[in-house]
């Protein structure tokens, strides 16, 4: 079985390239999911910010939970701002 996609170029350019990283940006949720999981399921562990202080303030664990999506998102190459284009 095949499977053809057709995009109206240059206005479906955004749609193109989100189809095109489709498989990336399932894994890249997949790891994130699998991490928050964890925190919930073990409670989250508090890591040491910059200050070597814990993270224990909503804040911090949030900011410190947006840090690890992007990271997990460059791990598999998507930049958001170039899909969202």
């Amino acid at each position: 079985m095949k499977a053809t996609l057709e995009f109206q170029l240059p206005e479906d350019e955004s749609q193109r390239r989100a189809a095109i990283a489709g498989m990336d940006l399932v894994c890249a949720v997949s790891e994130f999911d699998n991490i928050l999981r964890q925190w919930v399921k073990h409670g989250y562990t508090p890591n040491a910010g910059e200050d070597g202080k814990p993270l224990t303030d909503p804040e911090s664990v949030l900011h410190h939970a947006l840090e690890q999506l992007h990271n997990i998102l460059a791990e598999h190459g998507i930049n958001l701002d170039a899909l969202l284009q």
